[in-house]
């Protein structure tokens, strides 16, 4: 039977039998079986939208997966963990253990044919101590060329196999250890959107209050009506075309609009642009930038 989900808060959302919040864990299906052969991989809700929420693999500094999954499907596609962490201690301690087994092949290789891993502190005697250490090897040797042929299968096989199978491993390990940190991404990216949402409320009341606005007034006349309709035009204006201010330099910029105040001001011009007595109009100073000599200065270049 499906779960019947209630949208209760942008970091919660509530099913008959379990609330899903934002920083939880679960195990998502795998669709796509190309990348990767599991059934289903572990990831964490980071986000919970309108309709979907956001599940996200940890990262190995790389890359990761993520899925969005409708609520409609949550119910086929996630299953929750309840002791996420016993399952993140568990890959660390496996990836550990890996790495230290392919490092312990690595030694044992280079101890087989009698060479050693020397540091750069104290190389000069290290580096004696594995000519005698391969002299060694090699008096003991019955097959010379045998000998030969396991240091060449060393060199292009064995060891860089083994070396890309540790570096595979470090991506794994890294991605488990920084596991435990998706849960406060998750919340501080909720905080975030909070953040936000605070925003556009106080841009909204200091509109509606009229806190951020400036108003300058051009000229004097009687007020209009109060039973003269306000008219909104739809169409933005550029006061560079309408005027034609400076047109032979370039045009209009917006150190000239107390000059555009004046132009608009004439009788001819304010009719044209303001038909109606009580009429607001959309105005911008230009369509297009306008284009500049720089002189040299690498600052005029952001001047528009």
């Amino acid at each position: 039977m499906k779960d019947v989900l209630k949208h209760s808060h942008e970091s919660s959302i509530e099913t008959e039998t379990k609330q899903i919040k934002v920083g939880q864990w679960c195990w998502c299906l795998n669709n796509d079986k190309r990348y990767n052969k599991d059934d289903e991989w572990l990831g964490c809700i980071m986000h919970i939208g309108s309709n979907y929420v956001l599940v996200e693999e940890p990262s190995n500094g790389f890359s990761n997966r993520y899925e969005r999954i409708h609520f409609d499907k949550i119910h086929k596609m996630l299953r929750f963990e309840a002791d996420a962490a016993a399952v993140i201690r568990k890959n660390i301690d496996e990836s550990q253990e890996k790495i230290a087994s392919y490092l312990k092949e690595i030694q044992a290789i280079t101890a087989r044919l009698g060479v050693d891993n020397h540091n750069k502190i104290g190389f000069t005697q290290n580096y004696d101590q594995n000519n005698q250490q391969a002299l060694a090897v090699l008096s003991s040797t019955q097959d010379i060329n045998a000998y030969k042929q396991d240091l060449i299968k060393a060199k292009r096989e064995s060891l860089p196999n083994l070396f890309e199978k540790i570096e595979a491993e470090n991506k794994n390990l890294a991605k488990w250890m920084s596991a435990e940190t998706l849960p406060l991404k998750a919340m501080r990216k909720s905080f975030d959107h909070a953040l936000t949402d605070i925003d556009h409320r106080i841009f909204n009341v200091s509109l509606y209050a009229g806190l951020t606005e400036t108003v300058v007034q051009c000229m004097d006349g009687p007020g209009a009506a109060l039973s003269d309709k306000l008219h909104v035009m739809q169409r933005k204006l550029y006061m560079d075309e309408e005027c034609l201010l400076n047109y032979s330099l370039g045009g209009m910029q917006f150190n000239d609009i107390d000059m555009f105040d004046q132009w608009l001001c004439q009788p001819e011009n304010r009719n044209r642009i303001l038909p109606f007595p009580r009429t607001i109009v959309a105005m911008q100073v230009r369509r297009h930038r306008k284009e500049r000599d720089s002189k040299g200065v690498f600052m005029n270049e952001f001047i528009n």
